[in-house]
């Protein structure tokens, strides 16, 4: 009983010298330093989570002694160490080690994260290990040592009067906390893993003014019925044909590559990074504030070959893609190359397989070597012979390269930034260590950028962009498809043509912009152009691309960002949210974002309904939408 008593307070201790101290380096500098409230608050939490299962081991202490002692010695070890790996979650995916973002993560991504076990991310398990054996070790010594110690015969000195003057204790402390919950609910919001309740988001940070303002708008009749709206479009879009062609000849458009880099940061566009893409973007159409689809490969490519936003990725046009269907009309053969072959897996290979194009050539990722063969085979395949030159129908190649994705490889001669992170680096990393992962991911897109200068001619239409962005903590966590913030859903994009005037574009554009750009560039003409949610960056003026709003979404979620033109500067917001499901029907305003993803104070309702009237329609009747 004795030790189980110093067991409990042992634990809380330690478990609060984890999330301030941060032996491990997860607490990101940002996060804001605590206050005497909030570490009264953390301890409290702490505490507190351990009392129901010890009143239970107390109480069965007469009837299943060794039941009980078993249910307190698991509560006070599982309490340092649920939050230690919390705390590691959080600094993977942004969120709990018990949410629906990790189950999703871990049931959905189980072959791919196996895939990249490496021995790097071993060591990484092994040394976050090696820590809890330590502290489990630690406790049960020293809490042995003091349970022993223990030879007061004072009747204020039994375990059950101490446990219960440390409850009471918490008991005339929890107003301190209640006065400040406000406080320290922001705090929460701000840096979740230095909080136990976090973990079973006992305490939610929802700002109430925006949560009232979201209820007035569901109440108001403005809750969208999508089901007309979606049938309409589904309908347009089986029956999206290009218009008979007059001329030139099918036989005299220019061949088209489509070229993916895995994971691409706009930042990498730059004369040190991609002197070749540098160059090459000067000749053509730079999109300099540029959004994927999503924050996942397959809402990304999904909005590239259909000109839709990524909402429609559950609808029957993911198994026949726009893009592939409308340029064999226009009598292109098709062509996809790629250092990557799970496209099952991310329900991807409705619109990434063998049946969608006339040569497919992928592989299992093998570093810069498999795409160093992608990039010779994509060669050959847009090769014009002159034997056959005339002959040749025109060709579409879409070529998607995998080095920039973790672990980034690179070439040796390409290893320019320094210090950079060798093969060894942990995953998840640490803010002390990310400067020398970011200059690895550089010399990875360098390597890529040699690789490209060949592909790079102005004989043909050629478009670089990305899947998706890269997180290296910018927003609090690593990689991508966890989070809907600029680093990872924002991504450079390229066109670059024949007889192309050069042109920077400021203004917000989307993946589903590409498709309907490259039709305006070969001259083909749709029957209903209105299918599409993307327009000709061409032919579009900046004012039209200024008063628009279209969506980049979440991989773990239905979670929407709805993005406008860009607000001041001295604006915090980045975009405004909302939840919607085209397959349930579904949509509704959430809240504003800033740039790392984190929830503002304003109300998303105006922007979410602007973009819905864009998207559906403007004949609005209550409880849906009418005029279809």
């Amino acid at each position: 009983m004795k030790q189980l008593v110093v067991l409990a307070i042992l634990a809380t201790v330690i478990t609060v010298a984890f999330l301030l101290i941060d032996p491990l380096g997860l607490v990101p500098s940002s996060a804001p330093n605590a206050s005497l409230p909030t570490i009264l608050a953390i301890t409290l939490e702490a505490f507190l989570l351990l009392t129901p299962s010890l009143i239970l081991a107390f109480l069965m202490q007469r009837h299943a002694a060794s039941l009980g002692w078993f249910i307190g010695v698991v509560t006070c070890f599982a309490l340092p160490i649920v939050m230690l790996v919390n705390s590691v979650t959080y600094r993977w995916i942004g969120d709990s080690f018990f949410s629906a973002s990790l189950w999703r993560a871990v049931t959905d991504l189980r072959e791919s994260l196996v895939g990249h076990i490496t021995i790097n991310v071993l060591l990484g398990f092994g040394y976050l290990i090696l820590v809890l054996v330590v502290t489990i070790a630690f406790l049960s010594y020293l809490s042995h040592w003091i349970a022993a110690s223990w030879r007061s015969k004072h009747r204020w000195a039994k375990p059950e009067y101490v446990f219960a003057a440390c409850v009471l204790l918490a008991l005339v402390a929890s107003p301190v906390c209640l006065v400040n919950l406000r406080e320290i609910r922001t705090e929460i919001a701000l840096s979740p893993f230095q909080h136990p309740w976090s973990v079973v988001n006992l305490v939610q940070p929802v700002d109430e003014s925006v949560e009232q303002e979201r209820q007035q708008f569901l109440q108001a009749g403005n809750a969208i019925q999508l089901a007309p709206a979606v049938l309409s479009r589904e309908q347009g879009q089986r029956h999206l044909v290009i218009k008979p062609r007059r001329s030139p000849a099918s036989a005299s458009l220019p061949d088209v590559l489509i070229i993916i880099v895995e994971s691409f940061r706009r930042e990498l566009v730059t004369a040190q990074v991609m002197p070749n893409l540098t160059r090459f973007a000067e000749r053509g159409l730079m999109c300099r504030s540029h959004f994927s689809g999503g924050n996942a490969t397959n809402h990304g490519v999904f909005s590239l070959v259909n000109g839709l936003e990524a909402i429609w990725h559950e609808s029957p046009v993911r198994y026949s893609p726009l893009m592939n269907r409308l340029f064999r009309q226009a009598g292109y053969e098709l062509g996809f190359f790629g250092s990557h072959n799970d496209w099952r897996q991310f329900q991807m290979d409705g619109y990434i397989s063998p049946e969608q194009y006339n040569v497919f050539d992928v592989g299992k990722p093998g570093g810069m070597d498999r795409d160093r063969q992608s990039v010779q085979a994509v060669s050959s395949y847009l090769q014009r012979r002159p034997a056959d030159a005339a002959q040749r129908f025109p060709r579409l190649a879409v070529l998607y390269l995998y080095a920039t994705h973790a672990p980034y490889r690179s070439y040796v001669d390409d290893q320019i930034f320094q210090p950079a992170a060798d093969d060894r680096f942990l995953i998840p990393y640490t803010e002390s260590t990310r400067e020398a992962v970011w200059n690895r991911y550089k010399n990875s897109a360098h390597s890529v950028d040699r690789l490209l200068s060949s592909l790079l001619t102005d004989d043909r239409v050629v478009v670089i962009t990305g899947d998706h962005g890269e997180s290296f903590l910018d927003d609090g966590t690593i990689g991508h498809g966890i989070r809907v913030s600029e680093f990872q859903n924002m991504t450079p994009a390229i066109i670059g043509a024949p007889n192309i005037e050069s042109r920077v574009v400021d203004e917000p554009t989307m993946h589903a912009d590409v498709l309907p750009t490259l039709l305006g560039i070969l001259g083909i003409q749709l029957n209903d152009p209105s299918v599409l949610d993307g327009i000709d960056l061409l032919t579009t003026t900046d004012v039209a691309l200024h008063t628009r709003t279209f969506v980049t979404r979440d991989y773990l979620s239905e979670k929407v960002a709805v993005i406008s033109s860009r607000r001041d500067n001295a604006s915090d917001v980045f975009a405004s949210t909302g939840s919607v499901s085209l397959k349930r029907f579904h949509a509704q305003p959430l809240f504003e974002i800033d740039r790392n993803g984190d929830s503002l104070d304003g109300s998303a309702n105006q922007v979410f309904n602007k973009w819905l009237t864009q998207q559906f329609g403007n004949h609005r009747v209550a409880g849906g939408i009418s005029g279809f």
